[in-house]
């Protein structure tokens, strides 16, 4: 090495130190070159990791999980249907189904999501064309259906056919409507109390499977009124029940009490046969 080179460059490592020294141990700034390599560097690596996740996360979405995820954002959809159903034709299950349409919005808005990722995981890892249009068919279904699901009113008075089909379902259960309506008219032949309520007790037949506590009777325009235990703890301040009668026109007001503000509604199911509720 030339003696003047090797004197000049500890003299540049004496000026080096110096600088480093005068900053109060603060390097100086690397050149802007080298900063903008390893900022390319570390944003490439970190997008490729990212990008690793979600390969990772869309391979779990198998062919079988899909199925079974449509399957259950299904049965959300159709979970506060059932309730409604439920709460006249089947009162045991009525609450668990209660449970999950109070939540039913949220839990939609999740196995949507998770089908949605199924659809892009098919197309994404470039799975066979009949796992893509299965995994398409699977999000259309489910997106139709939650946005119908929204407009949707699920309320007892509303007149769900979900809930009027609850009321069907609980008279044949019972033997058939004609069966129960038959039943309940021979109570126009037998001894009222001075409210005009049956004071036999029921010893079997379609009524009793009906699960009827308390007839009440208006000879006047031939009717019969038989209120029945449905639903759950939320409603118990309301009444619910059939009413039978041979008339077009049925008389809902012998329903009502004096010195009470009811409200009465009530849904035709067939010919002679009403399906009422009497809120207090």
């Amino acid at each position: 090495m030339h003696p003047t080179l090797g004197i000049l460059a500890r003299f540049q490592a004496f000026f080096y130190a110096s600088a480093f020294s005068q900053a109060d141990g603060v390097p100086p700034p690397a050149p802007a070159r080298v900063t903008q390599t390893v900022g390319w560097l570390l944003s490439e690596y970190v997008m490729k990791t990212i990008f690793e996740k979600i390969l990772t996360i869309l391979k779990l979405f198998t062919p079988q999980r899909g199925f079974l995820i449509f399957l259950a954002g299904l049965f959300t959809l159709v979970a506060p249907h059932l309730y409604l159903w439920s709460f006249v034709a089947l009162p045991s299950i009525s609450i668990p189904l209660m449970i999950l349409g109070v939540f039913s919005l949220l839990i939609q808005k999740i196995f949507l999501v998770l089908t949605i990722l199924y659809a892009l995981s098919a197309f994404i890892l470039n799975k066979p064309t009949k796992i893509k249009m299965v995994s398409a068919c699977f999000s259309a279904v489910l997106i139709t259906g939650f946005f119908f699901s929204i407009g949707a009113r699920l309320d007892f008075r509303s007149g769900d056919p979900a809930f009027l089909f609850g009321a069907k379902t609980r008279l044949f259960e019972a033997g058939g409507a004609e069966k129960v309506k038959t039943e309940a008219l021979t109570f126009l032949a037998q001894q009222l109390d001075e409210d005009g309520y049956a004071t036999s007790e029921l010893r079997g037949g379609a009524l009793k499977r009906m699960g009827v506590w308390s007839i009440k009777v208006d000879k006047e325009y031939q009717s019969v009124a038989v209120f029945i235990r449905a639903g759950n703890f939320m409603y118990d301040f309301d009444e619910w029940g059939y009413l039978f009668t041979d008339d077009k026109i049925p008389n809902i007001d012998f329903l009502k009490i004096d010195g009470y503000g009811l409200v009465i509604t009530y849904w035709k199911l067939t010919d002679g046969i009403y399906f009422f509720n009497r809120k207090w």
